[in-house]
C-alpha cells in the first residue's frame, strides 16, 4: 500500500500483503479531513494472533499506535459517530467472534444508545445508522436470521419501520 503525503510527489510505503508470512492490512480511511496524513487501518502485527486497528502518520508508518485489539477475536473495522456534529470522530470498534460481528463502543452516549437498542432486538444484528445532534432522532437498522433487513427512527422513545429491504422475500423463507 502507497501513500503520498498531501503536497508531496514521493510515495511512501505504508503497508503490505505477504503471501509468505499470512500478514493481512486494510485502510480504513482518514478520520479527520484536517489532518490527511494521519490513517486508520486493520493490521497483523508480529506477536500477535489476532488482527488489530492502528492510528499512524503515513510519514513515520513504523510507529503505529494501537486503537483496538481483543486477544481472540480479530478487529474488524472502526464505528465513526453517527451524529453529524461529530463526523470522522471514533466512538468505537467492531470485531466478529465465531458467531457473528461484535461492537464495542468508547463513547459512553452512543454505545448506551447503541445497548439500548440492542436490547430490543437481542438476536437481530444492529447498526446504528444516522443521531440526530440533540439524541432525540435515530435512525438505525437491523437484519439476522429472521430479518432480511429493516430500517426503524426511534422518536420519542418509540421506534417505527421506514423500509424493509428486502420486501420479495417472505418472512416464512428465512431460517
Amino acid at each position: 500500500f502507497l501513500a503520498r503525503v498531501k503536497g508531496e510527489q514521493e510515495w511512501i510505503e505504508i503497508g503490505q500483503l505477504n503471501s509468505q508470512d499470512r500478514n493481512r492490512f486494510t485502510l480504513i480511511g482518514i478520520p479527520d479531513p484536517s489532518k490527511p496524513n494521519e490513517v486508520i487501518v486493520l493490521s497483523d502485527e508480529a506477536g500477535y494472533n489476532t488482527q488489530g486497528v492502528y492510528a499512524f502518520d503515513i510519514q513515520r508508518p513504523e510507529q503505529k499506535e494501537l486503537l483496538f485489539r481483543t486477544e481472540n477475536y480479530d478487529a474488524t473495522s472502526v464505528i465513526f459517530s453517527r451524529r453529524t456534529s461529530n463526523r470522522g470522530k471514533i466512538v468505537g470498534f467492531t470485531y466478529a467472534d465465531k458467531f457473528k460481528n461484535n461492537s464495542y463502543y468508547t463513547d459512553e452516549e452512543e454505545g448506551a444508545l447503541y445497548e439500548s437498542i440492542k436490547g430490543a432486538f437481542p438476536d437481530l444484528n444492529v447498526r446504528l445508522d444516522r443521531i440526530s445532534d440533540d439524541g432525540t432522532t435515530v435512525l438505525f437498522s437491523t437484519s439476522g436470521p429472521t430479518d432480511s433487513g429493516t430500517t426503524y427512527i426511534l422518536k420519542d422513545g418509540r421506534a417505527s419501520v421506514l423500509a424493509k429491504w428486502y420486501q420479495e422475500i417472505p418472512d416464512t423463507a428465512l431460517s
